[in-house]
Order: C-alpha cells, then sequence, then structure tokens
C-alpha cells in the first residue's frame, strides 16, 4: 500500500496544482527564477500567491526530512514545495522579489521628486536674496 505524505492540506494542495497550472509554468521554472531572483519570469500574481501558500514550519520540516522511498508518495503540491524550499531562503526571496521589481520605477519617481524640490529651493534661494521677483 502506498501512502502520501499527509503534510500540505488539502485546500493549499489544490491552490498550489491550480496556480501552476493557470499560470503555466512548472516546477523547475519557478524554482529557477526564485534562484535567480528573476520576479519578471513569475509575475506579481504569483509571487503574492506563493507568499499565501508557504508552508507552515511543520510541513516544512517534514518536507526537508522525506527521503524517496516506496512506502510514501508526494504529491505535486508537494514535490513544488519540496523543490521550493531546496533554494535557500525560497519564500524569503518571494516576499523581496516584488520590491525589487519595482526599484527601477521608485528611483525614478524618486529622482523626479527631488529635481523638482531641487527647483523649488532654488527659487526660494533666488526669492530670498531678492534675485527673483513672484508674480502671482
Amino acid at each position: 500500500m502506498v501512502s502520501r505524505l499527509a503534510d500540505v492540506d488539502g485546500i493549499t494542495a489544490s491552490n498550489i496544482a491550480i496556480l501552476l497550472r493557470a499560470l503555466n509554468v512548472t516546477i523547475e521554472e519557478v524554482c529557477d527564477a526564485l534562484f535567480d531572483g528573476n520576479a519578471d519570469t513569475l509575475g506579481t500574481e504569483l509571487l503574492e500567491s506563493l507568499l499565501k501558500l508557504a508552508p507552515t514550519k511543520e510541513e516544512e520540516r517534514k518536507l526537508r526530512e522525506y527521503k524517496d522511498d516506496t512506502h510514501v508518495k508526494l504529491g505535486h503540491a508537494e514535490k513544488f514545495l519540496k523543490a521550493a524550499l531546496d533554494v535557500p531562503f525560497a519564500f524569503r526571496r518571494v516576499g523581496a522579489m516584488p520590491y525589487i521589481s519595482n526599484s527601477e520605477s521608485e528611483v525614478e519617481y524618486l529622482k523626479r521628486s527631488f529635481q523638482t524640490l531641487e527647483v523649488y529651493f532654488v527659487a526660494i534661494a533666488l526669492l530670498t536674496r531678492g534675485c527673483l521677483e513672484l508674480h502671482i
């Protein structure tokens, strides 16, 4: 008789399977993107979903201890989680990746904001020195 490793609850397992199927990504693609820190490959939707589906400490412990034998088989979701856990700090990376992917646009926004402030400060400095007239 072959039993399954009953560590991942049914709802989480179903959600992982649906997510991977809907987004048409393989376990290997997700793990490679996590390892490389490539948020663009995974997309915001998948990253947010993965954060919600992260295993509990107990599930993580049991999956890490799992050794392939003939008596216990992993389901698709458990295989995915086990593979993801092989990536160092996988779920911490998942949490950081949306910020990394948005960092360039955030930096550009901040640059524009600082340029605007710089213009205002120069104008204020010129006004206080009497070099510029304010026309309201």
